[in-house]
């Protein structure tokens, strides 16, 4: 192997320190050294190599979630090694047989534990996210509990407040006032009646009375007549009904104060709606706020390979009934038809509940309980190919052992599942919400009774009338609007739905996720609002799809990343 000229190699070492603030280790030059001097091409033509540290450096600095030209940034070589190995994946020609090739794809696919996700919250004055020194622990603090619902409302004000019709006018446009201006509750005290904007979080601070609340203060609110409900504020005329306005939303609110110091609502709405690509565009990729490992590749090389794979695909199956000999007669006979089709998913994404019937916390549940996955593990062995292809996310259910009724709710406890570790070597038990990266796509994966539970604390009533030429039930529709408006899973009170306040970051969704499945009892469905020809990955569009009961109806969908493409299916 020929040497690297030492005027190439100290180029090298010049554009990684200089113009990418990074210092290499001695093992990690030693690495780098070899690897350049491998390559007849590179180590014989500057401008080549100078291409190929660029890419080099490039992926480091990606997958340390790092800033280019920032001092101090130490190259080790565990971590230089991992960069390598990708971007020789990446810049591979060929690909192996099909199996193979979603095999190679399993190095993209991280489940993340949401147990272990940092928090990150805006701070006001830096206009960016901070990560917080707050412990991550299930019984938070009373200062860690008051911080929750004044988070939430900081990080949705600064979205509305980015947004064309709420932002103030500079001063080069002093004069315009085509803008909305959102008054704080406090200011309202001593103010003549009349009529005002707020924003705010819907609350209850007596019975029977409805309330709105920020960060200064709260005010009783009035419902006199018939209130117009908006999906976005700026549609005051639109006489629509979007979204599901419940306690614990944070809505936009025109009225009059009154002399009884309480507001009279004429017209309320979901907080506007911003897409992916303006979250990024605003914030960059710098806060980990979805929790998923950096890939080494930088974001267009791993997007371009996460195309290319158009054999990679997700199976999706919620409420799969383990004691229920039909679920697992339905289970073989869909694996058998993998098989015959030669196509077999880069992952199965099993969703709980895991019985037809609550676990009850006994001996008797106990060791049924235990018996059944180690069926389920038998049923996986006996198809060997996809055991050693797919990967196996199991993802609890409301009804499943030892979560209860709080959320997040942890992973299956390990002693039901030595049988299934042991015998299906892709299995990964995670939490609910789960969260899960594949190449540059976000998912996140959430098992709730939602779309009953949020209609039923409706305070406003929606008229599921209105709205027409839809292709799924409304209450879907509003539902998905819902949650994207709120950038939240679940924006009810804590008394209706318990969570533990120091996880309650890993419930939000912010950026938006390209995919969220929401498995529910209610029917299977596929909303989405289609992006242009042309959109990527990043485009701001995301799917909600609910893969339904595949114990009571044998419902399941398949999702291609590709091309974004959702299928649903029946065994």
């Amino acid at each position: 192997m020929a040497a690297l000229p030492p005027i190439l190699w100290r180029r090298t070492v010049q554009i990684l320190s200089k113009k990418y603030g990074l210092t290499l280790r001695a093992d990690a030059a030693a690495l780098l050294k070899d690897l350049l001097a491998e390559s007849s091409d590179v180590a014989t033509n500057e401008r080549r190599l100078m291409d190929v540290v660029d890419d080099i450096a490039q992926s480091y600095i990606h997958r340390q979630g790092a800033v280019a030209g920032s001092a101090g940034q130490i190259v080790e070589a565990k971590v230089l090694r991992e960069v390598l190995a990708k971007l020789t994946l990446n810049d591979a020609d060929t690909l192996g047989s099909a199996p193979d090739d979603i095999r190679a794809m399993q190095m993209f696919l991280h489940v993340v534990d949401l147990f272990k996700v940092p928090k990150w919250e805006y701070c006001v004055e830096a206009r960016a996210f901070v990560r917080s020194s707050e412990p991550l622990q299930l019984h938070a603090t009373a200062a860690i509990q008051s911080h929750v619902l004044r988070d939430r409302y900081e990080l949705i004000k600064q979205r509305v407040m980015r947004n064309e019709n709420f932002r103030p006018p500079t001063f080069a446009a002093a004069r315009n006032t085509d803008f909305y201006e959102i008054t704080p509750i406090k200011n309202l005290t001593g103010s003549a009646p009349g009529a005002y904007l707020l924003f705010g979080m819907l609350t209850r601070m007596a019975e029977g009375k409805h309330h709105l609340e920020d960060t200064t203060s709260f005010i009783e609110l009035e419902f006199a007549g018939e209130v117009v409900v908006c999906s976005s504020f700026v549609f005051l005329k639109v006489m629509k009904t979007v979204g599901m306005f419940t306690h614990g939303c944070f809505v936009l609110v025109e009225g009059e104060y009154t002399n009884r110091q309480t507001f009279r609502a004429t017209m309320m709405g979901m907080p506007p709606v911003e897409t992916r690509a303006q979250t990024i565009a605003t914030f960059g990729r710098n806060a980990d706020i979805f929790g998923a490992p950096r890939e080494a590749t930088s974001n267009a090389k791993t997007l371009l390979r996460e195309r290319e794979a158009v054999n990679v695909s997700f199976v999706v199956l919620s409420d799969i009934w383990l004691d229920d000999a039909k679920v697992l007669a339905k289970l073989r006979f869909l694996f058998e038809g993998y098989m015959n089709h030669g196509v077999i998913p880069l992952a199965f994404i099993f969703i709980g509940n895991f019985t037809s019937k609550p676990y009850i916390y006994n001996s008797s549940n106990y060791e049924n309980y235990k018996e059944l996955f180690k069926a389920l593990a038998d049923l996986i062995h006996d198809f060997p190919e996809i055991n050693r292809t797919s990967q196996f996310v199991f993802v609890p259910g409301p009804t499943d052992p030892w979560g209860g009724k709080t959320i997040p709710r942890p992973p299956l406890p390990d002693v039901f599942l030595a049988r299934i570790r042991a015998k299906v070597q892709n299995a990964v038990f995670t939490s609910n919400p789960a969260r899960i990266k594949y190449c540059t796509q976000e998912i996140v994966v959430f098992r709730e009774d939602l779309v009953s539970k949020m209609r039923r604390n409706c305070i406003v009533p929606p008229d599921e009338h209105q709205e027409s030429g839809l292709k799924v039930h409304v209450r879907i529709y509003l539902l998905a609007k819902t949650l994207i408006a709120q950038s939240h899973l679940c924006p009810l009170p804590v008394d209706v739905q318990p969570r533990y306040a120091a996880f309650d970051h890993t419930l939000r969704l912010y950026p938006l996720p390209h995919l969220l499945v929401l498995a529910d009892k209610y029917d299977a469905y596929d909303y989405h609002d289609k992006p242009g020809d042309g959109a990527d990955a990043d485009s701001g569009f995301t799917q909600c799809i609910n893969p339904g009961s595949f114990g009571n109806h044998g419902t399941f969908m398949t999702y291609t990343p590709c091309d974004q493409e959702v299928q649903m299916c029946t065994v």
